[in-house]
């Protein structure tokens, strides 16, 4: 018996699936005589899926629908570079036999000559020609251009309609590992696709986030999602991220690098990813280390909140400046060609001219002091009291920051008696004790 008889004899007589094992070999034989050898010509036409039976192509689906889904699948292809597996079995898994998981229509359709990979969770066929990984970046170009061309916003239902071919869990695999810009919310109780674009910030955002920005270098806080929020709080006087819908992270730290209008020469106050974002989106902003920091890109020009006032000033023959708005109140020294030469004064009796007076009337070391002020006007210290003031456990928020309680501790009442003591000493404040 030639080996095409054999393949008619199995489609008639084992259509739902044939075993090669001894026993069923043995069987096999009373259907008609073979050679050994055809046994390896048979499963080079055949597959075998996860329950160890092998199958013909014809054992799945007539002739009609394997041309129709090989169709189908060819023009997700060329269309859109790549197709999710569980789009194309969902079309067409009332008319295939045997075949009910992901991972059996894996093998099914490598047989039939696609190249399918796994990604993220999910499987995609994609051109052979190509590589997975650079077909979902073509389709995530495709979704922000959409997007854009949108004004930033766009239903997901239309995400799905323009991209018939992904499941809804891969156009979320997409989002997340190739559009990090993008963040996925309800808008009017439909959820949406939105980039920075579609977020309507106050008119005046690039300057106050410009002056949050430089107030934090000015006090050596570091530039990130945390002091940004809280520095932009006060400035606005309103939960910032949440009146103005920027919950997301990175939507957040890229929305105020988008819009700051200042220039980084030191690094080392701002956090990596604001940097990062920094540098994606505002290329034109870059400047050299050489470059010259003026006054004018230091504090923002707003007379209402603050005064720069030039004296002269007879330390090293360079020209001194008095900021004098209220939450920072530092000095600091500049060149005759405004670079700045030196930071702001680690304590106030150096800015004074007095001695700091503990609460038992000793005079502060100046390292005793720094700790205090360092505490009391840290955003991040100010935000542990008022959750402990409303309730929070303070063991839970020492977990959550990955400080030692003792250490948290220690850091809170620093943070109060740096209040005590400017109370004591008649200073004002550089931070807010009323959290």
């Amino acid at each position: 018996m030639i080996t095409y008889d054999l393949m008619k004899i199995l489609l008639r007589e084992r259509p739902n699936g044939v075993s090669f094992d001894p026993m069923a070999v043995r069987l096999l034989r009373r259907l008609g005589p073979f050679k050994e050898e055809q046994i390896e010509e048979l499963k080079d036409k055949m597959f075998q899926l996860r329950t160890g039976l092998w199958f013909f192509p014809d054992m799945i689906a007539d002739n009609d629908t394997l041309t129709s889904l090989k169709e189908q699948a060819a023009k997700w292809e060329t269309e859109y570079f790549c197709f999710s597996i569980d789009r194309l079995l969902e079309n067409y898994s009332s008319v295939l036999h045997h075949i009910s998981t992901q991972e059996d229509f894996v093998i099914f359709l490598r047989h039939l000559g696609f190249s399918v990979d796994k990604y993220g969770g999910d499987f995609y066929c994609f051109i052979s020609t190509s590589i997975l990984k650079e077909s979902l970046k073509l389709i995530s170009k495709k979704i922000i251009k959409r997007i854009d061309d949108e004004g930033g916003e766009l239903p997901l239902s239309e995400i799905e309609e323009m991209l018939p071919c992904l499941t809804s869990e891969a156009l979320k695999n997409i989002c997340t590992k190739f559009l990090p810009e993008i963040h996925i919310e309800e808008v009017g109780g439909i959820p949406c696709w939105r980039n920075s674009k579609a977020i309507h910030l106050p008119e005046d955002f690039s300057e106050k986030v410009t002056e949050a920005i430089n107030a934090l270098v000015v006090l050596g806080k570091t530039v990130n999602t945390g002091n940004l929020e809280f520095t932009l709080d006060i400035l606005y006087l309103t939960p910032f991220r949440e009146t103005y819908n920027l919950m997301n992270r990175s939507i957040f730290i890229r929305t105020c690098a988008e819009h700051y209008n200042g220039v980084i020469i030191n690094k080392e106050n701002f956090s990596r990813e604001f940097i990062r974002k920094w540098e994606d989106c505002t290329p034109k902003k870059k400047y050299s280390k050489a470059s010259s920091m003026t006054v004018s890109s230091i504090f923002a020009d707003d007379k209402a909140k603050t005064s720069v006032v030039k004296k002269s000033a007879e330390m090293l023959g360079e020209e001194c400046v008095i900021n004098s708005w209220d939450s920072i109140d530092s000095e600091y020294f500049f060149s005759p060609e405004n670079k700045i030469q030196s930071q702001k004064s680690d304590s106030h009796k150096e800015r004074l001219g007095c001695e700091i007076v503990g609460l038992e009337g000793q005079r502060l070391k100046p390292d005793t002091w720094k700790a205090f002020r360092a505490a009391g006007t840290d955003p991040r210290i100010a935000e542990w009291v008022k959750r402990i003031k409303n309730g929070e456990c303070i063991e839970d928020i020492a977990d959550e920051q990955g400080y030692a309680v003792s250490t948290m501790k220690n850091m809170i009442s620093n943070f109060k008696l740096y209040f005590k003591v400017c109370t004591l000493n008649n200073l004002i404040s550089e931070g807010s004790i009323n959290v």
